[in-house]
């Protein structure tokens, strides 16, 4: 790691905890009464893209609204619709976002946040440190302080990552 790597790095996790620092004390509503949900995720394929719009289908017919918003790293992608999309141009030099849209996604009052990004992407875990959800999931991050709930799932597969939050949803909605 370079030096330049290393004073980003500070810099970032301490603008993160002072944010925690801020955070306090949550309320955390059961999931069966949750009905505004946020998604982050990262965005390197289109079938990775498919599956998330097709769990967020899912919460729709379970009468959840639901808000996407992605990080993607590259150059050439496929527009993804009714999800924002953040870009690499998009973020500075600290990968902390600059858009308005983000900002307002960070002040929705979500139920529940859930961050699909198992490569600790900073702009997805900043993003979700200064959430105002008021119940975090989140999927094996190097930066747990920013989770109510962690889950170690395999990174092979987005499918397989959904079909267990899905259970875990299945399971805390009973």
């Amino acid at each position: 790691m370079s030096l330049q790597d290393k004073i980003k790095n500070y810099f970032y996790h301490r603008r993160i905890h002072q944010l925690l620092l801020q955070r306090g004390s949550q309320v955390v509503l059961p999931i069966n009464q949750s009905y505004d949900i946020g998604v982050l995720f990262h965005y390197e394929n289109v079938e990775e893209l498919q599956t998330v719009l097709a769990f967020s289908n899912w919460l729709n017919k379970r009468d959840r609204t639901v808000q996407i918003l992605c990080y993607c790293p590259l150059k050439k992608y496929q527009e993804p619709g009714q999800i924002h999309l953040i870009t690499p141009k998009d973020v500075n030099w600290l990968s902390i976002p600059k858009q308005k849209e983000v900002f307002d996604f960070c002040n929705a009052k979500f139920d529940l946040l859930i961050n699909m990004d198992q490569k600790s992407q900073k702009t997805l875990e900043f993003i979700a440190s200064i959430s105002k959800a008021a119940f975090k999931l989140g999927l094996s991050s190097s930066f747990f302080q920013v989770y109510d709930v962690l889950l170690e799932l395999p990174m092979d597969n987005a499918s397989k990552k959904i079909e267990e939050i899905k259970k875990l949803v299945q399971y805390i909605s009973q």
